[in-house]
């Protein structure tokens, strides 16, 4: 099984791109020469050159990221034609925020970096139509302050989001979810999900934070 969530951003469209092959193909045989030249275009990084020019400035990290990019994963995983809509916020929608898990690395601290299993994620769905769309909160770092923006367990993201969209289809009943305890209490400070008051862990006590329903 390939974990995409263990590789760095450029390598995880790699993998991405390999996993849904076998699973279209329903084998693990190794692709053929025009699949191998698709596959690696997709997920060839930058040279080190290129990255860090002479007096280039860093990117400033957004605070938000758009989870259109997982898409793929999501619909391949998904048992009905699901659709993913950037626009879609009406009052009718069904919405939710959900605790992701990813790994964060800061771009202005290049040495520091932390994982969170609270990563507030912001999900819309709109059962009539079967689209959707999430919305991924950022984290601020300790040491500078700045937002820097996660590397997402693909699995774990999948997985929750069809979950939580099973139950709103009422295909499920409520389940509860035991919270990820390794990643120690959530910072709420530095939680743009706290911050825009979205986020369910900042109104929650310690224990309710290991345990709630999804």
């Amino acid at each position: 099984m390939l974990l995409i969530g263990a590789y760095p951003k450029w390598a995880r469209k790699v993998l991405h791109e390999e996993r849904c092959r076998r699973k279209d193909q329903g084998t693990d045989a190794a692709p053929s020469n025009q699949e191998r030249r698709r596959i690696i275009a997709l997920g060839t990084p930058k040279s080190q050159d290129q990255s860090n020019k002479k007096g280039k400035k860093k990117k400033a990290a957004r605070e938000e990221l758009k989870g259109e990019y997982l898409h793929n994963a999501v619909g391949a995983e998904a048992s009905f034609n699901l659709v993913y809509n950037a626009n879609l916020q009406r009052e009718e929608e069904q919405r939710d925020t959900l605790p992701m898990v990813g790994t964060f690395s800061c771009a202005h601290c290049s040495s520091h970096g932390w994982h969170s299993g609270k990563i507030a994620t912001q999900v819309w769905f709109d059962d009539s139509t079967d689209r959707y769309r999430t919305l991924i909160n950022c984290q601020k770092c300790k040491r500078c302050n700045q937002y820097a923006e996660p590397v997402m367990d693909v699995d774990i993201y999948v997985e929750r989001l069809l979950s939580k969209i099973y139950l709103w289809k009422g295909w499920r009943q409520p389940i509860l979810f035991d919270g990820d305890k390794t990643t120690g209490p959530h910072d709420s400070e530095r939680c743009r999900g706290c911050e825009k008051g979205v986020c369910k862990l900042s109104r929650l006590g310690p224990i309710r934070q290991r345990e709630r329903r999804l």
